[in-house]
Parts: structure tokens; sequence; C-alpha cells
């Protein structure tokens, strides 16, 4: 109920979402060479063999995971790293930040069309999300397609809990879609697990381990 009223809303809202688009690019929010990533549009070609999806919120996020992407690459340089962000300042770092063998994309608007777009061109073979990013078509049709998925450095405030209880159905049918999660702290691995996680670990912040 809650997936098709949120998509309901979603596409009653299309004209404002496009119209709140070309908003954020006339702010300078946005790349205007690359806008159609948010719709779902590649901007390159897909590179062949393995690729490994990371999805990181802004700056602090993809600094963060950059030891990560670093080391898949060194186990395995035939794979390739796809990162997403949000944000045009995430995007100019990661252009000078990222090792041979990643690349960046701006992540799809959370509409079915966009993320399915999205997935179809891109075909990860595995998704990894970082801390708190919930989007739930991106997480519900990554899910759909059998794509194994974790999520690393995750987060929960007290504030986001309280809304998570509300809907808790929801929010057990989307937790349960990662196959693993890293949680920072212990008080964040309850919630999760709460919520529906499953197989949840407590290993630190990777912030701290950059």
């Amino acid at each position: 109920m809650y997936m098709s009223l949120y998509n309901w809303l979603l596409s009653l809202s299309s004209p404002l979402i496009k119209s709140h688009i070309k908003k954020r690019l006339a702010d300078g929010k946005e790349d205007p060479r690359r806008y159609e990533e948010r719709f779902g549009e590649p901007s390159r070609l897909r590179p062949s063999g393995e690729l490994i999806w990371i999805h990181a919120a802004s700056v602090g996020e993809s600094m963060s995971v950059l030891p990560l992407i670093q080391a898949l690459l060194i186990k395995n340089s035939a794979r390739t790293i796809l990162l997403t962000t949000g944000s045009v300042t995430s995007a100019k770092l990661m252009e000078d930040r990222l090792p041979t063998g990643a690349f960046h994309q701006y992540v799809p608007i959370d509409t079915k069309q966009a993320v399915n777009q999205f997935l179809d061109y891109w075909q990860p073979q595995v998704a990894i999300w970082l801390e708190s990013e919930i989007w739930l078509n991106l997480l519900m049709q990554t899910s759909q397609r059998k794509i194994p998925m974790m999520l690393i450095n995750g987060r929960m405030t007290t504030k986001s809990f309280s809304i998570w209880r509300k809907v808790r159905r929801l929010a057990k049918r989307l937790f349960k879609c990662f196959d693993y999660v890293h949680a920072q702290t212990k008080i964040t691995a309850d919630r999760l697990e709460y919520l529906g996680a499953k197989d949840v670990e407590t290993l630190g912040n990777l912030k701290f381990c950059s």
C-alpha cells in the first residue's frame, strides 16, 4: 500500500519534479552537462564485465568510501566501480579522487521510470549503500532484480528511528532487502534489526578508517 501510494504521488507530481530540477539547474545545484543522469540516462558507455555500484549521498560519504573502492579494485582489477552521489560538489571532488577503474554518475531521482532506466543500463552485480540513504524505488527495484545489496557504515538517528517505527511494515519490507548491514554503533544496529534488517554487524565508523 505504501509503495503504491508513494509511486502514485510521484507520478502526480512529475511536472513539479521536472520544474524542481530546472530550478536546481538555474541555481547551480545540478550539472548542466549531465543532468539527464538524474532521470536515469547514462552519460558514458557501460564497461564490460563485473560492475559494483556504490551509492553515497554527498561529499563526506563519498570520501569515506574511497579506501573501500581502492581495496575492491586491488582485489580484482578486472572489475569496475560505479559511484553515484547526488551533489555537484561531490561529483567534482570524485573526478579528482576516484582511482582508475572507478567512475561517477549522478544518482537518479526516485521515480520507477528513472530507477529502472538506470538499472537496465548499468546492470550491477552488487549494490552497496552508504550510511542512511534509503530511497524506496532504488531499494525495491534493485532487490527485485535479485542484485545482492549491502548497507555499509549504517547510521540511524533517534528522529529517523521514530519516523520509521510509525511505518514499521514498510520499514521491514525495505530493510530486509539488505543481505548484509554494517552499523556504526550498537544503538544503530539494534534499531536496524528492530526494523527488519538481517545479518547486522557493528564495526565502527568507516570515516575514521580513511
